[in-house]
């Protein structure tokens, strides 16, 4: 579909065909550094620089249709921690914390406007879970939660972006053998999240005039697991 001509119908848009679109190149530079802490886990970093040639985007084919095409050049810079912590060390044996955080600036040249923007996606991610092994015990238990930044999104007609309100947290209680079998029990968004979202039309490209604006808020409420595994 990236070389031929096609139609979203649940979308509303279409893309024409682009013969002439090859593959991406980059040069990726990475640097890692990881702390060890012995008993108490460690930490990771890492640092990355790539210069990406022929990005695939949305490119114009013609006055009026676009294409996934290429663009000569594009940038991304990234840094990620990666963290893995034991707690006995802090009074609570069998407690294991691990943490992820990563940021990113992008920039890509806007095939409307000409200037410089970042890619497709979002600029930061964060995760944290916690979980407990209660010592001499069969029973587990922990939470969790994650966020994202705004994540937005480009066409040569259109654009929108998306974000959660707050972040989405969890809590699960485990029991190693019920029967023999592992049974977990979770439930995830205790803080009953939402997702607010703004979606921009365009007539014909997005520096002339706007068909329509839509602004939506997506409300869910919490979620009920139940898993059982292991063999019998």
């Amino acid at each position: 579909f990236d070389f031929l001509a096609s139609v979203d119908v649940t979308n509303n848009n279409s893309n024409g065909g682009n013969p002439e679109l090859v593959p991406p190149q980059s040069w990726l530079l990475q640097l890692e550094t990881i702390r060890n802490l012995g008993a108490n886990g460690k930490i990771r970093l890492t640092v990355e620089a790539e210069d990406v040639s022929d990005i695939v985007e949305q490119v114009p084919i013609s006055a009026t249709l676009e294409a996934p095409g290429n663009i000569p050049s594009a940038r991304r810079f990234q840094a990620s921690l990666n963290s893995s912590l034991l707690l006995d060390a802090i009074g609570i044996p069998g407690g294991k914390l691990d943490g992820f955080v990563t940021v990113r600036d992008t920039r890509i040249r806007d095939q409307v406007f000409g200037t410089y923007r970042q890619w497709n996606g979002n600029r930061y991610y964060w995760n944290v879970d916690f979980r407990h092994d209660v010592p001499n015990t069969l029973w587990t238990w922990g939470s969790f939660a994650e966020y994202q930044s705004t994540d937005k999104g480009y066409r040569l007609d259109f654009e929108e972006s998306f974000r959660p309100a707050r972040p989405m947290i969890g809590v699960f209680l485990e029991h190693k053998s019920v029967f023999g079998l592992k049974v977990r029990a979770t439930v995830v968004n205790l803080l009953r999240n939402s997702e607010r979202g703004r979606q921009v039309s365009y007539v014909a490209r997005r520096d002339g005039p706007v068909d329509y604006t839509r602004d939506d808020e997506l409300n869910f409420g919490s979620i009920y697991r139940l898993q059982v595994s292991g063999t019998f």
